[in-house]
């Protein structure tokens, strides 16, 4: 889009150029409605992933600490949800972080996969920010050094190394007595993974046992107890290969697939 010079004859666009400036001009003005939907705070707009979160644990935080995505603290039923003011609750949005739990479903899988890392300390009630999408520094107990994921462990405030979980770990470092870890925040991760029975006499159908998980194409020696998923009559035999999932909605590992 050019603008007239003095003395220059005006022609009018062609239909391209018109349908070109109407496309950006609809681009932009999209892009301000979008923005205005971004999570605020004292009037500047957050980073995408970085939210409004309140304490709601009654016990001071630190920076790198995380806090369970329990609910919202407004409902969008306060709001006009037919007009502008529902662009308003999302730009305000607030959430209510609690003490993380395995336990208490919100709303069906407890707290697994729903929490955020405080970027800076957050006393008992006070709101600040935190990330619950991107890249983040967190504190990360870690039970195994290849652990490649981090989620959430009942009555802790840190992040608890594992198979599974929404922080991809992209690195860490024992500072003193506590690891420190780069994760990216993101989807809820739980991959497939190989393992082998260690359950004396093997598994039976519709029955439980010991497996160790293979990775990098050794055995780890951590054992987890896995579930029979499929109605069969043989047993899975003690020593046999396996493939094993962790599925979220039931707190469950499971032999998705088995040794002929």
């Amino acid at each position: 889009m050019r603008k007239v010079a003095p003395g220059q004859q005006w022609q009018p666009p062609s239909a391209d150029q018109h349908n070109a400036w109407t496309a950006a001009a609809e681009d932009y003005q999209r892009r301000r409605m979008l923005g205005s939907t971004m999570p605020q705070r004292n009037g500047l707009t957050l980073p995408p992933g970085v939210i409004r979160i309140r304490n709601d644990t009654a016990t001071a935080c630190v920076t790198g600490d995380i806090l369970a995505l329990h609910d919202v603290v407004i409902d969008a039923s306060a709001f006009d949800v037919s007009g502008v003011q529902v662009l308003e609750w999302m730009a305000n949005l607030l959430w209510s972080g609690t003490r993380p739990s395995t336990t208490t479903p919100t709303p069906t899988y407890a707290h697994i996969g729903r929490f955020a890392v405080l970027v800076e300390p957050l006393a008992a009630g006070a709101i600040g920010l935190a990330v619950a999408d991107g890249l983040t520094v967190a504190q990360i107990d870690v039970n195994y050094a290849d652990h490649p994921y981090a989620d959430i462990a009942t009555d802790t405030y840190r992040l608890t190394s594992n198979w599974y979980g929404s922080a991809e770990i992209i690195y860490k470092e024992e500072v003193g007595a506590t690891w420190w870890g780069v994760v990216r925040m993101g989807q809820f991760n739980s991959p497939t993974y190989m393992g082998i029975v260690e359950e004396t006499g093997g598994i039976a159908a519709s029955g439980n046992g010991d497996v160790d998980i293979v990775f990098k194409g050794a055995d780890t020696n951590e054992t987890i107890t896995a579930y029979r998923w499929m109605e069969a009559a043989n047993t899975v035999a003690e020593d046999a290969e396996c493939l094993v999932r962790f599925f979220r909605d039931e707190q469950k590992w499971y032999i998705v697939e088995q040794e002929c």
